[in-house]
């Protein structure tokens, strides 16, 4: 397995792990670490997301696995993780910088 393959594997499971935390243990996670309070109500966002963070991690790991759909995978991880940096300036431009 070529370093690519090894980066996009890791990525892949790194990021359906950060998936299964946000939809299984989200009130633990947002409550006791980050102090925020999450409603029941409120659950059916954080599953979504772990959905999503699953099928991305998912299609990032059929990419390591198969060596046709490797630039694909790149790409997918690029623009995943340029669009969570993305969403963080406009945070930061919108919101100030908080601690």
């Amino acid at each position: 397995m070529k370093g690519t393959q090894k980066f996009l594997l890791a990525s892949g499971i790194s990021v359906i792990a950060i998936g299964l935390l946000y939809g299984i243990a989200s009130k633990a996670v947002f409550g006791g670490i980050v102090g925020l309070s999450i409603q029941d109500n409120e659950m059916h966002i954080f599953r979504a997301n772990m959905g999503l963070y699953c099928g991305l991690g998912a299609l990032l790991i059929a990419g390591a696995l198969n060596k046709e759909h490797i630039r694909f995978a790149l790409l997918l991880e690029t623009v995943f993780l340029g669009s969570l940096a993305a969403g963080r300036l406009v945070s930061f431009s919108v919101d100030g910088d908080f601690h």
